[in-house]
């Protein structure tokens, strides 16, 4: 009899990866949604942009007719 000895267990499966799980059930995008997120993102920054510069502008107007009395 051998005594100290402890056998480790042994899996029939790997461990489990829960990445692996979301990316297998998450369907695809097809590439049209993914023209029309990319095109809808870019619309966005270009509006969001535009609207800054826009505030910067009446900002700018607002100091400047405040400096020139």
């Amino acid at each position: 009899m051998q005594v100290g000895i402890v056998s480790t267990p042994t899996y029939a499966t790997k461990p489990r990866d829960f990445r692996e799980e979301r990316l297998q059930s998450e369907p695809a995008a097809s590439p049209a949604a993914w023209r029309l997120t990319r095109r809808a993102s870019l619309m966005l920054t270009l509006l969001l942009s535009l609207g800054l510069w826009a505030a910067i502008w009446a900002l700018a107007s607002a100091i400047s007719a405040l400096v020139s009395f």
